[in-house]
């Protein structure tokens, strides 16, 4: 299963919901109504499959969209992007910013994200 949602998620260039990558990974056809349907157990699969994944760095939990609520999963690539993003807009907007030392600390933590970014050829700008 965790193989099946590896390719999907490497395949995407956006981000997906935990329900689609789902359906994906156990092979659920739209009904007559055009419906996917999924039991819990499939999707609490789906859940622990991609928590693993996203222990060993080959899934991203992008959090959850205001459209949907739906939790949005991404591969390495998107994933770092978006890690490195947000990274960003915290040290703008964090009235901590102007401490020097939070500065150093969350310039050390972007750091290592970066150089793998620019290894897997990630746009930054």
């Amino acid at each position: 299963m965790e193989r099946a949602i590896l390719e999907f998620l490497e395949a995407q260039k956006l981000g997906q919901d935990t329900f689609t990558i789902a359906a994906v990974a156990f092979v659920k056809q739209p009904d007559e109504d055009g419906r996917i349907l999924l039991s819990d157990a499939e999707l609490a699969a789906t859940r622990r499959a991609l928590a693993k994944l996203k222990r060993v760095g080959k899934a991203y939990d992008l959090g959850r969209t205001y459209q949907d609520g739906r939790r949005r999963w991404g591969n390495e690539r998107i994933g770092l992007r978006a890690t490195i993003r947000r990274m960003q807009m915290e040290n703008v907007t964090d009235p901590r910013f102007r401490d020097h030392a939070t500065m150093v600390v969350r310039t050390h933590e972007m750091l290592p994200l970066i150089r793998r970014a620019r290894e897997l050829g990630v746009d930054l700008s």
